[in-house]
């Protein structure tokens, strides 16, 4: 018999990214695990990448699909206008007084200064960059995971799930989650882990869903395999891990 610590990850939307590869951001159709490292590391309030590199590595990881969600895109933009450096700087090279100004500016006197940086800028020569990102509308995943050393206690885990230090959010943190459910479950494997698994909701989910999880276990049948760049070993860095699929059944 081995725990497993199941919690909902449910909200109006969600975004888990995959690898950057320009200003567009994709997203996953399913949590990844380095997202998932996250989510538990706000809620036990860690802020250093080292600790997320440990926590990842000492837990188990699993992902049911319950409701795939809709993918649907956002436009935003990032930049600056182009401004007219020169009338900020003196002819020495130094910074003048209006250069001052907008670093220690009183609040009665940003209008004024506000009048000042529109005077000198040139919308014509615009470095606004107009970026997708995408969002899952509606979806729904249980996450399970396990502890693979002494050193991760799921009490622990499930506490700080309910009452977190920092906001968790699900991938972004515009997508906040509803009630995650955690539950501690004892079983013999991941598929009766999650048949013991018993969120309270208004909308049951019935038939058949994808799974996914990695390591030995093999209560599930593999249809396929997966390699996925979301095992943290530092900021921003991430190295592959295989992944398998396989069928949940409703009963």
């Amino acid at each position: 018999m081995g725990q497993y610590l199941l919690f909902g990850l449910e909200g109006l939307f969600q975004a888990w990214g995959s690898p950057l590869a320009n200003d567009n951001r994709a997203v996953e159709s399913r949590p990844t695990k380095s997202g998932v490292v996250g989510y538990l590391g706000a809620c036990l309030g860690l802020t250093e990448a080292e600790h997320l590199k440990g926590l990842c590595s000492l837990i188990g990881f699993s992902c049911r699909v319950n409701r795939p969600g809709t993918k649907i895109v956002d436009f935003q933009s990032v930049g600056l206008l182009h401004r007219d450096t020169s009338k900020y700087i003196q002819d020495n090279g130094l910074p003048n007084r209006y250069f001052h100004a907008a670093l220690n500016v009183r609040p009665e006197d940003r209008l004024a200064l506000n009048h000042l940086f529109e005077k000198h800028t040139d919308l014509s020569r615009s470095n606004t960059i107009i970026g997708e990102r995408e969002y899952l509308c509606g979806a729904s995943f249980t996450a399970c995971i396990w502890s693979l050393s002494k050193k991760v206690k799921l009490e622990y885990l499930m506490e700080h799930i309910l009452y977190p230090i920092f906001q968790p959010f699900l991938g972004r943190k515009c997508c906040l989650q509803s009630a995650p459910q955690p539950q501690i479950i004892e079983a013999r494997n991941l598929n009766r882990a999650y048949s013991g698994y018993s969120p309270i909701t208004d909308d049951p989910v019935k038939g058949k869903v994808p799974v996914f999880w990695e390591g030995s276990d093999n209560s599930f049948t593999c249809k396929r395999e997966h390699i996925r760049y979301d095992i943290v070993i530092g900021h921003r860095m991430f190295s592959p891990r295989l992944e398998k699929e396989g069928v949940y059944v409703f009963q």
